[in-house]
This record gives C-alpha cells, sequence and structure tokens, in this order.
C-alpha cells in the first residue's frame, strides 16, 4: 500500500491508496487533529466511537512502513512543540507534517466540486486541492501517521476506501533586522497564525463531540480573528518584499476567519463541523503557500 506525499519545495508524489468516498471519523488524539462526523449505516451525524472493528494489523503495518520510508526522506518529519524559535536577528520556522484524507481525486474540476458539495453534510471539510492536472477533495488534517492509519482503519472497518496525502512545509530561517519591537511583533504573530491551525482542530473535535454549540464555535472562531487582528496591526509596514508577504499572509489568515461570521446557526450540524474543518485547512495551505514564496535571501529589514 503506497502513500502520496508532496513537499512545498520538492514535491514527491507516489501511488494513491485508494478512491473513493471517504466518511471522517472523530481522531481521539487531544488537539490538532482534525474529526469529521460522517452518516453511516442509518446513523445520525454525529462523533463515532473508536471502536475499529476487524483488526487489520498487517495492513496497519505497511500504512506505517510506507510513511515512515517517506518521512525518512525529509529533514525533519515532526515538526516541533514550538513551532518558533528566534535568534537576535532570525525567525526560525520548523517544518511542519501533515497528513491529509481525501474523499476522491479528479481530473475534471466539476467532479471535484460536485463531490466537495456532496460530502460537506456528512462533516467533511469538502475542501478542494489543485494539485497540478489533479484535483484532490480533502476531507481532514492530521499531524501524525498513527491517527491517519486509525482513520484509514475505521474507514476500511466500514467499507468504504479513503485516500491519503502528505504536504509539508519546509523549514525557514528569515533574518529579521531592525526595531526589536517590531521583530517581536512579527514572531508574534506568525507564532500566533501557527496555533491558530491546532485551536481550529480542537474547536472541530468538541463541537463534534457535542460540547460546542453553532454559536460557541462562531464566538470562538471570532475571538481568534479579533487576536490574530490586533496582531497584525502591531506590524509597521516597511519597503521590503518580505514583510510585505508576511503581512499580506497575516491580512488573508485574519480574511479567512472571518467568512466564518457569515455561517448560518441553523444549517445542519455536519455542515458546521465540515465549516470548521475548511476553515482549518484553508489556514493550513495559505501557511505553506507563505513558506513556499519568502525569500530566505532577503532580510526583512526595516528601512
Amino acid at each position: 500500500m503506497d502513500y502520496i506525499s508532496r513537499s512545498t519545495r520538492n514535491k514527491k508524489e507516489t501511488k494513491n491508496i485508494g478512491r473513493g468516498v471517504f466518511v471522517v471519523v472523530a481522531s481521539l488524539t487531544m488537539i490538532l487533529f482534525v474529526v469529521l462526523s460522517i452518516a453511516n449505516k442509518g446513523c445520525s451525524c454525529g462523533l463515532l466511537s473508536s471502536i475499529f472493528g476487524n483488526d487489520k494489523q498487517k495492513e496497519n503495518e505497511r500504512i506505517s512502513e510506507a510513511i515512515s520510508q517517506q518521512e525518512d526522506n525529509l529533514a525533519s518529519a515532526s515538526p516541533s512543540a514550538t513551532p518558533f524559535k528566534s535568534g537576535s536577528d532570525q525567525l526560525k520556522l520548523e517544518q511542519r507534517v501533515y497528513y491529509i484524507l481525501q474523499m476522491g481525486q479528479y481530473t475534471d474540476p466539476k467532479q471535484a466540486n460536485e463531490q466537495s458539495v456532496l460530502i460537506r453534510p456528512m462533516g467533511a471539510a469538502g475542501y478542494v486541492y489543485a494539485d497540478d492536472s489533479v484535483k484532490r477533495v480533502f476531507a481532514a488534517i492530521y499531524t501524525e501517521e498513527k491517527d491517519l492509519q486509525k482513520v484509514l482503519e475505521q474507514v476500511r472497518t466500514d467499507g468504504y476506501e479513503a485516500s491519503a496525502f502528505l504536504l509539508t512545509s519546509d523549514e525557514l530561517v528569515i533574518d529579521v533586522v531592525g526595531d526589536t519591537a517590531q521583530n517581536a511583533n512579527i514572531i508574534d504573530a506568525i507564532s500566533m497564525s501557527v496555533e491558530i491551525q491546532d485551536q481550529l482542530a480542537e474547536i472541530a473535535l468538541n463541537f463534534d463531540k457535542g460540547e460546542l454549540s453553532a454559536t460557541q464555535c462562531k464566538n470562538r472562531i471570532s475571538g481568534l480573528h479579533e487576536r490574530l487582528n490586533t496582531a497584525l496591526d502591531k506590524i509597521t509596514l516597511n519597503s521590503t518584499d518580505n514583510i510585505k508577504k508576511i503581512t499580506e499572509y497575516l491580512s488573508d489568515q485574519c480574511e479567512i476567519l472571518s467568512t466564518f461570521r457569515t455561517i448560518d446557526d441553523t444549517i445542519s450540524e455536519g455542515e458546521i463541523s465540515s465549516a470548521v474543518k475548511q476553515l482549518q485547512i484553508r489556514t493550513i495551505i495559505r501557511y505553506i503557500d507563505f513558506i513556499r514564496n519568502i525569500d530566505t535571501s532577503e532580510p526583512s529589514k526595516e528601512s
């Protein structure tokens, strides 16, 4: 069983694990893991238990071995618990690895969009990711291989096929030379933007467990937006390309978070769960794009 992977700088791709309809189940880890509520065999949308049915130990071992082999080719496969470290004039962004569950891949954008709309009421994100000529429909993102395995096992037990995809953000070091307060504001804002990815995963998990209402989800996400927007306002724009890219990235993340305000509280629980997961995926994709496009040769120096 092969595993698909792609680096943001050096694209690495193998065969698909499989195609088909994917129904997401809840991850039992604490934070950082996306949970999808699914409707299966007449069950209503909600958090499924972690009963995995028949044991498929050999299949799990093959999945683990394939993923481990892919990760051996990465300079640093495990993201640090603290993703940002600062020196006197440097901002260091550790590599992050994202294990993605997808519900299909298509060369026809129309088919991908139809699949996205179809699975959102189940609690899946339904995010369509353009990977060259292939349109991948993402359902959820995990940060550990063991949680991906757990979901794959549950999906197969329920009679569905699931595909897996790997995204990574490269380690990045940029020089930030200038006012000490400006440097601190940049570090704080970017660090906060990464923490928000994890907090969105926690919000989705708590909603699927019935611990948060739709209104509470909206209030918490609104709070994340306000915090990030406040951090962005503290950064002084200057003429360097990197500072411009940093502020554009943070502005985009604020805009992504603000879209949840328009969510109707009366829509189904599955659609609300889907919306939260889609927010998380969108913030991650934008973060990866930011890392790919930043210029490591240019100091982010105040003029």
